[in-house]
């Protein structure tokens, strides 16, 4: 085989450069961990870098951090940055994304200290520059944590976010999905629950939704040597599960909805990035999380024949040009308008009134962008009830007090019983922005409108249902808490559950007894309807707060009904009488060993195993469910470890942790140290959770604190594998890299 000759330092003190770009003669940086954008030149024409100029300074963490650098079809610039990274400032005037906000109708006192909790909207986003960085301007945002974006034939842009897994079962999960991305869009992460679903107006939905993933780096197929169909397709990375999946994209509109299937695989298979080489293949990197790093080639065997020509008219490709074209002269609106804005404007109300979705968004966007006073009575007196309700969203958004008060009452006069369900999601949308930007309504507006909102719910979509629940839980509805649970008696959806739950607790006044009793009855019903981490920390949070409040004599009547069910009986109990002291296993104790996981292992002593060294009690494998699960699931592990790396991680835990597993060491000004996850506080307080299979917490004040940062240690045990014989961690091995397959090679037949 091959082998290195020489290696060639080109640059050593710029901290984890996550993103690279060669263009315009020099090397253009995303030194994650500098916290900066930099150029690199050579300026004396002698082959290395004499200069190093930082064009950005960016603040805020690095965990979703300064991402890839890519050059777009228009010679710009872009940066992609994860939801860690603070906006920069003097951001330029002419970005497309703005006047967003955090948006939320009822800020959720669990927030802040939740994952992304202390991040403010909006949260990951996509920058654009020019060669020499003279201007920096937002151009999309609302993401988690984007690694990288590609574009395709079309020069339409496209990215692969991330979710939290963490939220699963909850009605504010937002799926692994592949975003179209488009100048001003939003994409609606927000911090803890306050996250925005697909279906508001507001927000632009993914193209396809990938399920559970880390995503990584893309790449399309346009300069490949692959078939012609995989040419036209996205290929996207992702580093949990081991793979390189292929979207194909069908022009929908002026957007795309997508179909995706798997590319390539691998135990392990842990890719970082890909790119398409100048021979046609394709290149890929494997790493991370101080694993063995490599890069490997994927060529096509075949003969490589250009793209069948279509015979005669494409009617399809011919209707999706032109509704791109349409949108895109909306985003070319954006731009204050100073010839002829009267005409302009008309074409944007005229888009706002189209069956096209993101045509639709790009047109209130360029609205938003224009001088309030040249269209606010237009939309006040729009006689297109579809055009009506996007430009009074964009008047709650941009519009000044009196023009936000008066949207709200335009919105009130709509016949809303009579609406399909995407206009009536617009109109409450364009309710809850109004308000949350708004404060607070005077008495009478308040009054008429829940009278609007009070016979619509509840409604047959579980959409409209649960902006109502809100809506209505502002403004006071007596009506509410009875319809609420009357709709949680009919649903056996996690997500429902989660919802009516956390909304109609906040309306304080009028509980009767009966009340709470049916609310805990609920309660009890939803407590494992899900095992997920977040959704378990909501129901505790919701028993929390109930405890907290109510007064000795209405829990002692309340009873059994308030305390919290039993798990059902397919959990793993939390303690596992663990065997006997075995030995203090090292690495080198057991690497001369790891091939013999390859064969002759048993299943059902691998689960075994698994139970008895405690990995049940906080991480999910195949069916194999622990009452909340606090670490990673463990079913596709070896997707992204080798065998190797995956006995270390257990021996030494804290040599790469994930930085949402991460706990918090805080240190208080008497010289005590308080080591947790925080799950809790307010503005004088910070409260954390020593072990995440506990339920004690500590409560410390801001103004003892000295300081805050990451642990160095993880929260997971060191000494696991200390109750297993040498065979019985060989069968663990072999049952984790099995997935849970009892059919895996590695046993027994």
């Amino acid at each position: 085989g091959s082998r290195v000759t020489n290696v060639e330092v080109i640059e050593n003190s710029l901290l984890e450069c996550r993103g690279l770009l060669y263009a315009y003669d020099a090397l253009y940086v995303n030194a994650n961990n500098s916290k900066g954008f930099y150029r690199l030149r050579d300026t004396d024409g002698n082959g290395t870098f004499d200069e190093k100029k930082l064009l950005l300074k960016t603040e805020g963490g690095v965990g979703h951090g300064r991402n890839h650098v890519v050059l777009g079809p228009d010679d710009m610039i872009y940066l992609v940055h994860g939801n860690n990274v603070k906006l920069p400032d003097n951001l330029a005037a002419t970005s497309p994304y703005q006047y967003f906000g955090e948006d939320q109708l009822i800020k959720n006192p669990w927030d802040n200290a939740w994952s992304g909790g202390n991040l403010a909207a909006p949260g990951g986003h996509i920058l654009r520059t020019d060669k020499d960085g003279t201007k920096f301007e937002l151009f999309a945002g609302g993401f988690r944590n984007e690694m990288d974006i590609a574009f395709n034939e079309d020069g339409e842009m496209f990215t692969y976010d991330a979710d939290l897994e963490w939220d699963v079962g909850l009605p504010w999960y937002r799926p692994t999905r592949v975003n179209h991305v488009i100048p001003g869009g939003e994409y609606g992460w927000r911090r803890g629950t306050g996250k925005c679903p697909p279906y508001y107006p507001d927000t632009l939905p993914a193209v396809v939704d990938t399920g559970l993933g880390s995503p990584t780096g893309m790449e399309f197929g346009t300069k490949s040597k692959f078939p012609a169909r995989l040419r036209k397709a996205l290929f996207i990375c992702d580093w949990a599960y081991g793979r390189i999946l292929v979207v194909h994209l069908t022009p929908t509109g002026s957007t795309y909805t997508g179909s995706f299937e798997t590319f390539a695989q691998g135990r392990p298979l842990n890719v970082t990035d890909i790119k398409f080489g100048p021979d046609g293949a394709l290149y890929l990197v494997t790493g991370g999380r101080q694993t063995q790093s490599g890069l490997y080639r994927i060529s096509y065997v075949g003969e490589h024949k250009p793209e069948a020509k279509v015979d005669g008219f494409d009617e399809v490709a011919f209707e999706a040009e032109a509704a791109r074209m349409l949108r895109q002269i909306s985003e070319s609106n954006q731009k204050r308008l100073a010839d002829k804005p009267q005409q302009a404007i008309g074409a944007l109300f005229t888009q706002m009134a189209s069956d096209d979705r993101f045509g639709r968004f790009a047109a209130r966007v360029a609205l938003e962008h224009q001088s309030v006073h040249l269209w606010s009575q237009r939309a006040l007196s729009e006689k297109n009830p579809r055009a009506a309700l996007h430009a009074l969203l964009a008047l709650v958004r941009v519009g000044d007090a009196n023009q936000k008060v008066s949207a709200i009452s335009n919105l009130a006069q709509f016949d809303l019983d009579k609406m399909s369900e995407q206009d009536l999601l617009v109109a409450l949308r364009a309710f809850a922005v109004g308000f949350a930007r708004l404060g607070k309504l005077d008495t009478t507006s308040a009054v008429t409108i829940r009278s609007k909102l009070e016979p619509l719910y509840p409604h047959t979509s579980w959409r409209v249902n649960h902006e109502l629940c809100e809506l209505l839980t502002v403004l006071g509805s007596t009506k509410l808490r009875q319809r609420t649970f009357d709709l949680l008696a009919k649903t056996n959806e996690p997500a429902d559950f989660m919802h009516y739950l956390i909304t109609v607790r906040y309306q304080a006044k009028g509980w009767t007894l009966d009340d709470l009793s049916t609310y805990f009855k609920h309660l009890n019903r939803a407590t494992y309807a899900h095992r997920g981490s977040y959704y378990q920390r909501s129901v505790k949070s919701l028993r929390a707060e109930f405890d907290k409040k109510l007064p000795p004599q209405v829990k002692q009547q309340l009873g059994a009904v308030m305390r919290e069910p039993a798990p059902p009986s397919d959990a793993i109990p939390e303690k596992v009488e663990a065997p006997r002291f075995v030995r203090d296993w090292k690495m080198n104790d057991l690497t001369g060993d790891l091939d013999k996981a390859s064969k002759g292992r048993s299943f059902d002593a691998g689960r075994r195993a698994f139970i008895a060294a405690r990995c049940v009690q906080c991480h999910q494998f195949g069916n194999l469910s622990p009452r909340v699960t606090v670490g990673p699931d463990l079913t596709g592990v070896a997707s992204r470890f080798s065998r190797k790396d995956l006995l270390e991680s257990i021996i030494n835990p804290s040599k790469a942790i994930g930085d949402k597993y991460r706990q918090s060491k805080v240190t208080l000004k008497d010289g005590d140290i308080v080591v947790g996850t925080i799950v809790g506080g307010d503005g004088q307080t910070l409260v954390l959770q020593p072990n995440p299979l506990a339920d004690e917490t500590v409560t410390v004040k801001k103004a003892d604190i000295a300081s805050n940062e990451f642990a160095a240690t993880s929260s997971m045990p060191t000494a696991l594998l200390s109750v297993l014989t040498r065979e019985q961690i060989l069968d663990l091995l072999a049952f984790l890299e099995s997935s849970g397959n009892r059919h895996h090679a590695a046993f027994d037949r």
